[in-house]
């Protein structure tokens, strides 16, 4: 595979003459290798096709369905599909520069070849996905680790913000690198392998290694493994509590049935039952009243630690999915730099960069599995069924069938 479809990881970029030359005339398809110029185009073609359509999917679901969009977290799963459905479509756009060669001339040749034929936007694209998935994961936190500042201070604003430096992060690393980096050079476009030394080589391969990768990895696990402390934490609370009113409910009922028994006694007691229903229910409406406040703090309660943990398992899932994807390459790469020279023809090294262009064809499948709002919202759209996100439960309390939402 030529250096126009790979992972621009300048680690494996060198500067020499000798490989410039063997760069530019990897461009030129023979027969040796159009079997596997075949293969990767069509393995590209149908990831871009996939991922065009379940991300267009994802955003048409979420721009239908209201009540998916009163979720500040929701926009930065908006954000991902757009992300990811541009991916797509620039990978299916770049494709038939694979196959043919031309020679560049001019400023417009210049042009092509520094803002086009490197791809540059792609790769800028996957990388503004790479920390939109970290900004889920810090948002995550924040809503996890101190829910009071989240529910009272976050706001679109500082989503947007959010949103918006994952672009800068991806946009503008690889903007100024593809184009200070790619050139005409004998009428051939040389793409990411103009350095002025192999020390600048190396510090730049460096950073690239570092922010494509392991810093993105690091926060996520921070982020996740802190809030899995804390979830745990809220947990084992709720569940104490919930075990502290079942039995003050139960001594109370014990309580009320030990002290109303001399009244059976009473004339009132040879009465009807159903004459007599009005006047007890009223001795013990404060009470019901207290305990059905209480119950229902206690399932508001749970049902916000059932949604909290539904989000929070599907962001878990998109960022276990990145790393899944993205480690190949990664691990190609370290071993390139550090170890010894790999060849990009291997079969390991067409998997590493197959796996990260997938990455964007896998996130809509997570959402649409494991995001119990996004289910719904699919259901409502497509079936044209009426979902109520707050259910509604019956408990009986005392001989009354109370509602709780």
């Amino acid at each position: 595979m030529d250096s126009t479809t790979s992972f621009p990881n300048i680690s494996t970029i060198q500067v020499s003459s000798e490989n410039i030359t063997e760069q530019n005339s990897s461009e030129n398809i023979t027969e040796q290798n159009s079997s596997d110029e075949n293969i990767a185009a069509t393995v590209y073609s149908i990831i871009g096709c996939i991922g065009v359509i379940d991300n267009g999917f994802v955003l048409a679901i979420m721009v239908l369905y209201k009540p998916l969009t009163t979720r500040l977290n929701n926009l930065y799963i908006i954000n991902q599909s757009v992300i990811d459905l541009l991916s797509s479509v620039l990978l299916l756009v770049t494709l038939p520069d694979r196959f043919y060669s031309v020679d560049f001339f001019g400023i417009s040749g210049e042009l092509y070849c520094r803002l086009w034929r490197n791809k540059l936007f792609l790769w800028g694209c996957l990388l503004s996905s790479t920390y939109n998935t970290v900004a889920i994961s810090v948002d995550r936190y924040i809503a996890v680790v101190n829910p009071l500042w989240y529910k009272t201070s976050m706001t679109k604003g500082k989503v947007y913000i959010g949103i918006g430096l994952a672009w800068v992060v991806g946009m503008c690393f690889y903007l100024p690198l593809g184009v200070g980096t790619s050139g005409v050079m004998d009428a051939k476009c040389v793409q990411w392998g103009i350095f002025p030394d192999k020390t600048t080589l190396g510090v730049v391969s460096t950073i690239d290694l570092l922010i494509t990768f392991p810093v993105p990895v690091f926060i996520m696990i921070v982020a996740y493994t802190r809030m899995i402390v804390v979830i745990k934490y809220q947990n084992n609370k709720v569940h104490v509590h919930t075990e502290t009113t079942q039995v003050s409910h139960n001594i109370s009922t014990i309580s009320e049935a030990t002290t109303s028994y001399p009244e059976v006694e009473e004339p009132q007691s040879c009465q009807h039952p159903v004459l007599m229903e009005p006047a007890s229910q009223g001795n013990v409406q404060p009470q019901n009243s207290q305990m059905l406040n209480k119950i229902q703090r206690d399932h508001n309660t749970m049902k916000m630690n059932r949604i909290r943990m539904n989000i929070f398992t599907t962001m878990a899932a998109v960022s276990l999915c990145f790393i899944l994807c993205w480690i190949w390459n990664t691990v190609w790469s370290i071993v390139n730099k550090m170890v010894q020279p790999l060849s990009r023809s291997s079969p390991f090294y067409h998997f590493s960069v197959y796996a990260v262009q997938a990455n964007s064809v896998l996130n809509p499948l997570i959402y649409l599995t494991r995001y119990d709002q996004f289910k719904q919202g699919v259901r409502a759209v497509i079936l044209r069924r009426k979902t109520n996100v707050n259910s509604i439960q019956t408990i009986r309390v005392r001989g009354q069938n109370i509602l709780v939402k």
